[in-house]
């Protein structure tokens, strides 16, 4: 039972890390860190289901993680949200959302950290950290947009939305830098060491809840269920055959990524925070007019979603023309190469 309960709290700390690009990085109206806590429990259902897919289809590649990430987002903004249907049946709102909540939140600020992080690579990873808090100060000054402010849903939710002046700013950015700072520490303590019989039992509750969830919005939006069965097999149709090469001796990404990670090597992370303040700060001093804020606005969402589409029609083409294991098979007579032991390179495009 204690090892169940690590890897409820495994899942629990993924949650803690990815809801800092899922939630803080997208807003701040919603900004304190009880909050955060709390969201992060919703969040360990989509989290709960990204780790199965790891896990069951034995990914050990990064084309194989691209392939992964998008369940995080269906799950998140299809089964605790409605929101993946709003745009209709089409791909628009599932490649968007698998930039934001899988590639920002999942591939770099969980995979990616703790690659880099396992790996010892601090110059990459602070470079990735200039990059994130680039991204986190200039997009959450669109929070300054009339539309954003005048939004009756989020008043309703959250009250008066007063936009946070750059000195407060700060202080959230590094209150939540901390959060992802404190996550991947923490997994040291709770990454599971082996798979525990009672996960591959959760698994299959956890796809039954969540084909009901998704079922529960068909009452108010009739593709829902339809839509997100489909997006989910189109996903595992490929990682199927992704699975089927690997090498058994092989290390799969969660085998690679269990670390130990030092304080050290997440240093870098610390770059986060003020890099995203002194950005807010400015583009707040800078004030510029509505038009440029509404292009930023819209062109972050352009650009992610754009992104979304060519990395993971990148992520099939290659799957698909990689051999599987049997296409593979030596000759009778000949010894199969054996496979690097786990800890191997995990650099970003290194094959796990």
């Amino acid at each position: 039972m204690r090892r169940f309960v690590r890897h409820l709290l495994f899942v629990y700390v993924v949650a803690v890390i990815t809801v800092v690009g899922s939630e803080r990085m997208f807003w701040y109206w919603t900004g304190s860190a009880s909050a955060h806590l709390e969201g992060a429990i919703f969040y360990s259902a989509s989290t709960a289901g990204f780790l199965a897919v790891l896990r069951r289809f034995e990914v050990h590649s990064w084309w194989g993680v691209v392939l992964s990430v998008p369940i995080y987002a269906y799950i998140t903004e299809g089964v605790i949200t409605p929101v993946l249907y709003s745009g209709g049946p089409t791909p628009v709102f599932p490649l968007w959302f698998t930039g934001w909540h899988g590639l920002l939140s999942v591939l770099l600020l969980f995979v990616g950290v703790r690659a880099l992080a396992v790996a010892g690579r601090r110059r990459w990873l602070a470079g990735l950290s200039v990059a994130l808090g680039v991204f986190w100060g200039s997009w959450l000054i669109t929070s300054l947009l009339p539309h954003q402010l005048n939004d009756p849903e989020l008043i309703e939710a959250h009250g008066e939305l007063i936009p946070l002046p750059p000195a407060s700013f700060l202080g959230y950015a590094v209150v939540f830098t901390g959060f992802l700072f404190g996550g991947h520490l923490l997994l040291n303590r709770v990454w599971p060491t082996e798979p525990h019989r009672l996960m591959a039992r959760s698994d299959r509750v956890l796809a039954v809840v969540l084909l009901l969830g998704a079922a529960l919005w068909t009452v108010a939006v009739p593709w829902a269920l339809p839509m997100f069965v489909g997006l989910c097999w189109l996903q595992f149709r490929f990682l199927r055959r992704h699975r089927t090469q690997r090498d058994s001796h092989a290390p799969t990404f969660l085998e690679a990524l269990a670390g130990p990670v030092s304080w050290r090597s997440l240093v870098p992370l610390t770059l986060i925070a003020p890099v995203a303040a002194g950005t807010y700060w400015l583009w707040w001093t800078v004030d510029p007019p509505e038009a440029t804020l509404d292009a930023l606005f819209w062109g972050v969402i352009t650009v992610q979603t754009v992104v979304a589409a060519v990395v993971l029609l990148q992520a099939v083409r290659t799957t698909h023309r990689t051999p599987t294991l049997d296409d593979r098979s030596p000759p009778v007579g000949e010894r199969r190469p054996v496979a690097p032991a786990p800890g191997g390179d995990l650099r970003p495009g290194a094959e796990a």
